[in-house]
């Protein structure tokens, strides 16, 4: 496990994840792939981990049993969601934005930071293809962008 999030490390993420799409493929289930990054100044000073391990945390808090969460880079967080669509995955990264924006409320987040993700699914992107398509999806900018 990442020792900041709790959650796993990019190695054993990619080896769950890749796991879980040959499942879903020999099942014919549903699978989204959520990708989210982080970015601002505040992850560049002394408050970085305290906001990376928040966000951690609402991740964590925000999932199923079922799905598998791992910190994929230093400020960047993917995830594995098992019989969910674009809907649902959406609606996941809505609760975990409700989560961190209650941290921030609370006093436990300070200093501002963009939060945006991309969102891949078996129906848009296939099997084969997910975990890449997602993240080139990240890298252009992700699907949506929220400030937080």
């Amino acid at each position: 496990l990442d020792r900041v999030t709790g959650l796993y490390t990019r190695a054993h993420f990619d080896d769950l994840c890749r796991r879980e799409i040959k499942l879903a493929q020999r099942q014919q289930r549903a699978l989204a792939v959520v990708m989210t990054a982080l970015s601002g100044e505040v992850l560049d000073g002394p408050n970085a981990d305290q906001v990376i391990r928040l966000v951690g945390e609402a991740i964590r808090a925000s999932l199923r049993k079922v799905d598998v969460a791992g910190r994929y880079d230093h400020q960047t967080f993917a995830m594995v969601l098992l019989d969910t669509d674009a809907v649902g995955a959406e609606s996941l990264m809505g609760r975990i934005e409700a989560r961190v924006e209650a941290s921030r409320a609370a006093g436990k987040i300070r200093g501002v930071f963009a939060v945006r993700h991309a969102v891949g699914t078996v129906a848009q992107d296939g099997y084969e293809g997910l975990l890449k398509a997602t993240r080139d999806r990240l890298a252009r900018g992700g699907a949506t962008r929220r400030r937080t």
